[in-house]
């Protein structure tokens, strides 16, 4: 019993490492998101791309399926990251950086 213990304590460390790698991933992706905002803001170019969101929905759940991640959970994951990544656009368009 403590041997499965261990085992699943090693598990769970182990996604407490991928919880963090995702989440620096986020912020730099974030990131790049904000420098985006800015060249919009200064070009004028609508912060919605509607062909780009699309796109970037078919190549992902196209690879979740390939590596045998549930396709709802990537669509319902990426509809709230491409939400906060319009927002942080809009802000950055309002100037409220």
């Amino acid at each position: 019993m403590e041997t499965l213990q261990v085992n699943i304590e090693n598990l769970r460390e182990e996604i407490d490492d991928i919880d963090n790698r995702i989440i620096e991933l986020l912020g730099e992706r974030m990131h790049r998101v904000a420098e985006i905002g800015k060249i919009k803001k200064i070009n004028e170019i609508e912060i919605y791309h509607p062909d780009r969101e699309i796109s970037l929905i078919q190549n992902l759940l196209a690879r979740s399926t390939a590596t045998g991640v549930d396709e709802k959970m990537v669509l319902s994951i990426w509809n709230e990251i491409m939400k906060a990544s319009r927002q942080v656009q809009f802000d950055i368009r309002m100037g409220n950086e």
